[in-house]
């Protein structure tokens, strides 16, 4: 309990090396997402004039008609220019704003998703040669101790590895949900409303879960399994109680089933604007 005083005592020097998230002293952890999506989608919203312009148009539609390799290449450039230039704990918010905006490019764009569709096997066979390759670059030289094969061409080559995985591997998945998932289906839409709420308590459940299970000494095999049952289950009883919940829905970002009255509604506009603002102009000062 020593600790609570000086949690709340900003200036405290106890914290003054930690690495806060949303607020000093207070980590949202593996949420920084929900945070950073906030700031990308500013960011995306000024650059609309010129993504949406005409001549940015004509080159989107002359690059979606290119050879997939050449896509491949092409989207590869800003990835790998971000994963050996900025350091490693950083090197998130710039990769997620660059797929944010690729994924606005390719939401509408039909010619993409019939090649990635048709792309959807050899994508899996690329991304699963890839994947040998980069563990084995891993396991061996980036472990290692030689700095020369870390430092030089070969380092470089691994990295890159690394930058087209992430490509081989969002391209896959999109290409199997294109041709399995791209219908309406109440179980769809079920599990596609329970993303965020999942998202968002699935890691105090594990923590919670697995400090209370490390007493027991399960060992190997049941604990995990335990814990991911779990976690599982508590995720989808939160689920169930989020959205049933009005206020909850909208704590967790699911639409409402039955609109708030027009004075709450103006009311709830009015507040998050004196409160967004601000935070707007401080994130992208």
């Amino acid at each position: 309990m020593a600790v609570l005083p000086r949690f709340f005592s900003l200036d405290n020097p106890i914290f003054e090396k930690y690495n806060y998230g949303i607020f000093q002293h207070l980590n949202g952890n593996h949420l920084w997402y929900l945070e950073a999506l906030w700031k990308y989608s500013l960011c995306l919203i000024a650059l609309l004039p010129i993504i949406n312009s005409s001549l940015f148009s004509r080159i989107t539609t002359k690059f979606f008609k290119l050879n997939g390799i050449l896509q491949i290449a092409f989207a590869l450039i800003p990835i790998a220019i971000i994963q050996l230039t900025v350091e490693l704990y950083q090197v998130r918010y710039p990769l997620g704003f660059i797929f944010l905006c690729y994924g606005y490019l390719i939401g509408w764009n039909n010619d993409f998703w019939a090649k990635v569709k048709e792309s959807r096997r050899i994508l899996l066979a690329c991304f699963l040669i890839n994947y040998l390759l980069f563990v084995s670059f891993y396991s061996l030289v980036f472990m290692g101790d030689d700095p020369v094969l870390k430092d030089g061409l070969v380092g470089l080559a691994g990295m890159l590895s690394y930058s087209l995985q992430r490509l081989l591997g969002l391209l896959m998945i999109l290409g199997f949900a294109h041709q399995y998932l791209n219908r309406k289906s109440n179980k769809l839409g079920y599990f596609s409303d329970a993303v965020y709420p999942y998202y968002i308590v699935h890691q105090s459940i594990i923590v919670v879960t697995g400090s209370l299970l490390s007493q027991f000494k399960l060992g190997p095999i049941f604990e995990p399994l335990m814990l991911f049952t779990i976690t599982i289950s508590g995720c989808f009883i939160c689920y169930e109680i989020i959205r049933r919940t009005a206020l909850l829905r909208t704590v967790f970002g699911l639409k409402q089933v039955k609109p708030f009255s027009t004075y709450l509604t103006k009311l709830g506009f009015t507040l998050a604007t004196i409160i967004i603002l601000p935070l707007a102009y401080q994130s992208l000062s």
